[in-house]
């Protein structure tokens, strides 16, 4: 059977579990999360309050990395839809305005010209505009119990992969969704920790944990990338996956998305925005806007989750270094070679 190493209480070693949110296990989508969130705003106000509010215009922004196995298009047009109407329900003119971001710099240019209010964002774009004080990070997201998110490698048992050394040439599916945004760096640094270059392996990225399991499954591939609940489930919906993969390397809990406040936002509905996004499951009509959106509930931010983030970064980020010096010296040997062959020509 497939052994993924776990704790004495059950779960994988190094996880966090987050406070229980009460909620059945959802699939989490980051679109859900900011609508149940802008939801809360909305519905938290009093009747007495939001007949006197002048009209909200919300402006969302979202790292690509948030919509990787959602359709862009239908998931803006149902958030911009299903918001406006939770509006005028509360008697609330509201406008949504939504875009997402496939440029840091131009996400960083909208944040610091005051156009964007919340932002859903991946740990790594976060802590790419971290120093520059333009966000305040609010929530994390739940899914299983956790905010974090665990990699695993795996290979066939019997397919001649005993570990990440013997990938040089070999085909890898990456899952890559909103929660395994960072899955093909993790990789990337695997290998080059084995002396062999970024893209030694032949990787290819797809948004299903089946479309990068079952090809292993079935001789189609060599190896992939999943994220450990997935993989759990699959096994679970069918074993004899898990007797025949086995698992080559597994990562630290990675922190995949945040929802951020633009720095200095303050509107009047702050406050009971805050409280009601916490308690979206205590009620019916919040366990229907989970349960819609497929999220479980969200957790307050907490900065040490992002440290697993920032040690993988630093590791790819010196090993890239390290690569691309060896790259240059050998360029740099065979030029003097060039040279001297040269000069050796009476």
């Amino acid at each position: 059977m497939l052994k993924i190493p776990t704790s004495a209480h059950g779960m994988p070693d190094g996880t966090r579990r987050c406070p229980s949110v009460g909620v059945p296990r959802w699939t989490p989508g980051a679109l859900g999360l900011a609508a149940a969130l802008l939801a809360a705003c909305l519905t938290a106000e009093p009747p007495d309050v939001v007949s006197q509010r002048e009209e909200k215009v919300l402006n969302l922004a979202f790292s690509d990395h948030v919509f990787a196995d959602v359709n862009v298009s239908d998931g803006l047009a149902a958030m911009k839809v299903w918001i406006e109407t939770i509006g005028r329900r509360r008697h609330v003119s509201v406008t949504v305005q939504g875009r997402v971001y496939d440029e840091l710099a131009v996400l960083r240019q909208g944040l610091h010209a005051r156009e964007i209010d919340l932002a859903v964002i991946s740990a790594r774009d976060y802590l790419s505009l971290a120093e520059e004080g333009v966000l305040e990070p609010q929530f994390m997201s739940v899914r299983a119990g956790k905010a974090t998110e665990q990699y695993v490698l795996l290979a066939r048992k019997n397919g001649g992969i005993g570990d990440v050394s013997a990938l040089r040439d070999r085909s890898v599916l990456v899952q890559k969704t909103s929660r395994t945004n960072m899955a093909s760096l993790w990789l990337e640094t695997l290998l080059m920790e084995k002396g062999m270059p970024a893209n030694a392996a032949k990787a290819k990225e797809v948004n299903k944990v089946t479309r990068a399991a079952l090809p292993v499954f079935f001789g189609q591939a060599d190896a992939c990338v999943v994220n450990q609940n997935g993989l759990e489930t699959l096994v679970e919906l069918n074993p004899q996956v898990g007797k025949q993969l086995q698992v080559l390397a597994t990562s630290s809990e990675i922190l995949p998305i945040i929802t951020c406040l633009r720095a200095g936002y303050r509107p009047s509905f702050l406050k009971d925005f805050l409280s009601a996004a916490y308690e979206l499951n205590q009620d019916a009509a919040g366990r229907q806007v989970l349960a819609i959106f497929q999220v479980e509930g969200v957790v307050s931010f907490d900065p040490s989750y992002l440290d697993a983030v920032k040690d993988l970064l630093k590791r790819h980020h010196e090993l890239k270094q390290h690569e691309v010096l060896k790259a240059e010296q050998a360029v740099s040997a065979a030029d003097g070679k060039a040279l001297g062959a040269r000069a050796e020509v009476p």
